[in-house]
């Protein structure tokens, strides 16, 4: 046996460690980690044989039915994260309390869950008013009575 010979296994194990790294690299749904999985198993599927083939079909099938199996775990945590609205986005149709004047031309500031922001209008609402936030547009809001 050549003592600079490499045994299967390795490449395998090596393999399934880049693919789980480039998993955690990279914003995906457990893509790279099916593949990561069913090449390691792939490497010790090569300790049981030296049949050059069964390594692949085993890497094949089994990432295949790992990449199957987890849909139902991705479309899960997909729906949790798309209704989930963020900051920004929760802030619309809300109620706030104008703590400076609004003019059409000038801004004012409102509270909104505690946080101030500038907000402007179509009309002028005096302060201590409630209003309805409409916009979010950068870092200002477009509210109206």
């Amino acid at each position: 046996m050549n003592p600079f010979t490499i045994d299967p296994w390795v490449y395998w194990v090596a393999a399934g460690v880049i693919l789980i790294i480039a998993e955690i690299l990279t914003p995906g749904t457990f893509f790279f980690v099916c593949l990561g999985l069913g090449a390691l198993l792939a490497g010790i599927s090569t300790l049981f044989t030296e049949i050059w083939w069964v390594s692949w079909l085993v890497f094949v099938i089994l990432s295949a039915l790992l990449i199957l199996g987890s849909r139902p775990l991705v479309r899960r945590l997909e729906k949790k994260v798309s209704a989930k609205r963020t900051t920004i986005d929760a802030l619309l149709s809300k109620e706030a309390q104008v703590v400076e004047t609004i003019e059409p031309e000038k801004m004012g500031m409102v509270i909104v869950e505690g946080e101030k922001w500038r907000a402007e209008a179509k009309e002028r609402i005096a302060a201590g008013e409630k209003v309805k936030i409409r916009e979010v547009k950068g870092t200002h809001l477009v509210v109206q009575k």
